[in-house]
Formats: structure tokens, sequence, C-alpha cells
């Protein structure tokens, strides 16, 4: 059983890290994030997963991959929970018996959110601008199994992969757009 097991295990994790490599290569976030999020869910098995994307101007974190394609949550950018991610660094555990939970530090309005979406854990996708860009959010192992450090590994690989890739899409030389507030004229 043991090398059935392992044999298995082991097998899911190179997928993992194929992903991790397909995601080095690929050109834009949109052309590999199903593909992340498909592979994820069919290896490790969680709830859901969805990875999460703040557009520039935009005050959230909004899915553009999921897994079930329904179970998409949204995380407030200036919540306690974005901050932690991005302070912490990989990974964020949200259970609710991890040895390494924040849910102690969180406030009211994040541990609702907690509990309403069951999320188990975020990976920040972090740039080398040091700026919080992207999340995968991850809910329960369906095998109600925690997380173990082999799982965090290779998804902090992914998220690592991620953010370099965000890196290399972002426009270089684009002039800051200005435009006139319509209350003020400034």
């Amino acid at each position: 059983i043991d090398r059935r097991f392992f044999r298995e295990r082991d097998l899911a994790y190179a997928v993992l890290r194929d992903v991790a490599e397909q995601v080095r290569r690929a050109r834009t976030l949109d052309d590999v994030a199903p593909l992340v999020v498909a592979k994820i869910e069919s290896v490790i098995h969680p709830e859901f997963v969805a990875l999460l994307v703040q557009e520039p101007f935009d005050h959230v974190f909004r899915a553009v991959a999921a897994a079930p394609s329904g179970a998409a949550p949204e995380l407030a950018a200036d919540s306690v929970l974005a901050a932690l991610a991005r302070v912490l660094k990989p990974p964020v555990d949200t259970s609710v018996d991890g040895r390494h939970s924040v849910l102690h530090q969180l406030p009211a309005t994040d541990l609702e959110w907690v509990r309403r979406t069951r999320l188990e854990c975020l990976i920040p996708i972090i740039g080398q601008d040091d700026k919080l860009h992207g999340l995968l959010a991850l809910g329960p192992k369906r095998s109600e199994e925690p997380y173990a450090q082999d799982d965090y590994g290779v998804l902090v690989t992914i998220a690592e992969n991620l953010s370099l890739l965000v890196a290399r899409s972002a426009p270089r030389d684009a002039a800051p757009s200005l435009e006139e507030c319509q209350g003020c004229g400034a």
C-alpha cells in the first residue's frame, strides 16, 4: 500500500512541477490560469481552487480562473487577510486547527469571509516590486487531510512562477493615464 500511495503522490507532484514549468514558459496569465487551477484541483483535490488577481485601480482580488467554476471568492484588497498574505509570504494557513493558522489575527469581517468561503490557505503571488499581484486560494481538501509541506512547496513554486509571469507581462513603457475628476476638475 505504501509503495502505491507514494508512487501516486510522486506522480501527482510531477504533474504540478510540470504546471510550474508551463507557467514559466507562458506569455500571459490568461493563457495559463485555467490550466493552473485545473491541475491543482485534479492533484491536490481541494473543495475549490481559485486564482485571484487585482487589476490596476481595482480594490478587489477577482478570480481569473476557478475550479469548480462557480467557486470564485473575491477578496477586498484592503483586507487584513490580503495584508497578511503580502507580509507573511507563503503560505497563509487559515485552517481552524492548523499550527500556523492566522485566524486569531483576523478582524471579525475577515474571519467571517474565511468561514463563509471555507478558505483553507492562501498562496500569495508577490512580484519583484514586493507588491501582492494575486493569490492562489484553496478550500479544504476533500479528503479532510490537512495540507502537507509538500503541498505547500509545490504551490509556492507555482506562485513564484506566476509572479515572474506577471512581471514579464506587465507593460513596461506605458505612460500613466491621467483623467480629469468630474467633480472638482483636478
